[in-house]
């Protein structure tokens, strides 16, 4: 999930508020931020390459072209039909954001414009994030060792829930 040194995610993981209540998500944070009860916890997809071939096989068997949250009753719905309990944790998060950043010269005279519009990198951050995960899925408890058969099920279980939602 996070690298040991993001000290970036880490401070966003400690700042959520989060219910008392919902132990699977305090766990899924707790596991993220101090590698807690590795048995008991398992991330759906563990690098982009996983991301990317389960995700697309998702969009694939759900007929979908995106997928841009899940809320609760989905994490519900999964969770009865694997037997096991499962958080999605959505990144809210954009490189580059609505608002203005002004071009001035060194005295704060000039207006040279917004600064997106002076650089080719910062006009593709956006899009270099879209294809980051947007996303992990977690499950708590007796997780199964082997995770291709329970990613599996997950795509058929989320396509399905997508399916009857949407048609």
């Amino acid at each position: 999930m996070c690298q040991r040194d993001d000290i970036w995610i880490w401070s966003l993981l400690r700042g959520m508020n989060i219910s008392e209540h919902d132990k699977a998500l305090i766990a899924m944070r707790n596991f993220a931020l101090f590698r807690e009860k590795r048995s008991n916890v398992a991330l759906l997809w563990k690098n982009r390459a996983q991301f990317t071939r389960w995700w697309n096989n998702l969009l694939e068997a759900a007929q979908q072209r995106t997928i841009t949250r899940f809320p609760r009753e989905y994490e519900d719905f999964v969770t009865e039909k694997l037997g096991i309990t499962t958080r999605c944790l959505w990144r809210s998060f954009r490189p580059v954001g609505n608002n203005a950043v002004p071009l001035t010269d060194e005295n704060g005279e000039n207006d040279l414009g917004d600064i997106l519009g002076s650089s080719a990198l910062l006009q593709s951050l956006n899009t270099v994030w879209a294809a980051e995960p947007q996303c992990y899925i977690a499950f708590f408890g007796s997780v199964p060792t082997g995770t291709d058969s329970l990613s599996t099920s997950w795509v058929q279980a989320t396509a399905a829930w997508i399916c009857d939602r949407y048609s």
